[in-house]
């Protein structure tokens, strides 16, 4: 996973190909909880092109701690993918944050 923020902006696109590692999990975690203990709200842009799932159980941690802590950092959150499955968990996930809303979108738009 590639985590960068977009110049200027209080924006982070993350990309996802492949196995989800825990060091990139953990560096994720890490920018979430700086925004949330900060009050500062951000906006996530979420790129899924391949998620064959997490490397280990560290991993699924790591992404369970992201969770608890994206509560009070994320803005919004759009995701971006061609995975139809992914797609329809979406409305899910946005009612499952209040307060944070999600977006799906296709991969063109």
């Amino acid at each position: 996973m590639v985590i960068q923020k977009i110049d200027g902006k209080e924006i982070y696109k993350f990309t996802v190909q492949g196995k989800i590692d825990s060091d990139s999990m953990e560096e994720f975690n890490d920018l979430l909880k700086q925004y949330s203990e900060s009050k500062t709200k951000i906006k996530l842009i979420g790129l899924i092109l391949d998620f064959p799932g997490f490397e280990d159980l560290e991993a699924f941690t790591e992404t369970l701690k992201v969770k608890f802590n994206s509560i009070g950092a994320i803005g919004k959150y759009a995701v971006l993918t061609d995975r139809e499955w992914l797609q329809k968990f979406i409305p899910i996930g946005d009612f499952l944050t209040p307060g944070m809303p999600l977006k799906g979108f296709e991969l063109g738009q």
